[in-house]
Parts: structure tokens; C-alpha cells; sequence
């Protein structure tokens, strides 16, 4: 093999071997992995700043949706949520003294 057909971009008879991670058949999951709409976007930006709505619409978007995306969104407002309410209680405890 010359250095040219080595590093040549068309030549893929050294990449065979390596998975491709961007198909959606070689992960695991079971999820979908369709693309979220802006409109489905905005919706949850909006549900999610409704008070006490929020913490519902998280918990449905973190264990009962199949979008891969949508649910680790909601798995992250929760930790962020469990985050915000621990230092509130903190900062709330501390005040109190």
C-alpha cells in the first residue's frame, strides 16, 4: 500500500472494523431517537416554568417518554431540582439560627 491510498479519504478498508455510533441500530436503549420540534421545545420550556406543574411534567418527561432526548432532559431537571431543594433547605436551616 502506497502513503497515498493510506491516507486517502476514500479508502475505507482500514475503518471497516470501527462501529458507527451515529446509526441509531448499534446502541442500545430501545429509545427513540427522533428529532424534537422547537414547538415541543418551547411546550416544555413553558411546563417546566409553571410552578408545581413542573415537577409533574419532569417526572413524566424523566420515566415515561421514549424520546432519549426528552428524557434526559428530565432526568437532569430533576437532579437539578433535588440540587435546588437541598441548598434551600440548607440556606433555610441556617437562617433560621
Amino acid at each position: 500500500m502506497s502513503y497515498n491510498n493510506f491516507y486517502d479519504p476514500g479508502n475505507y478498508s482500514n475503518n471497516h472494523n470501527k462501529p458507527n455510533y451515529y446509526d441509531s441500530g448499534n446502541r442500545g436503549g430501545g429509545g427513540s431517537d427522533e428529532i424534537v420540534s422547537i414547538g415541543t421545545w418551547v411546550l416544555i420550556l413553558i411546563l417546566t416554568g409553571i410552578p408545581i406543574v413542573n415537577i409533574i411534567s419532569v417526572l413524566v418527561m424523566a420515566f415515561g417518554v421514549d424520546n432519549e432526548n426528552i428524557r434526559n432532559y428530565g432526568k437532569a431537571a430533576l437532579i437539578l431540582i433535588g440540587i435546588g431543594l437541598v441548598l434551600a433547605l440548607l440556606l433555610g436551616a441556617c437562617s433560621a439560627f
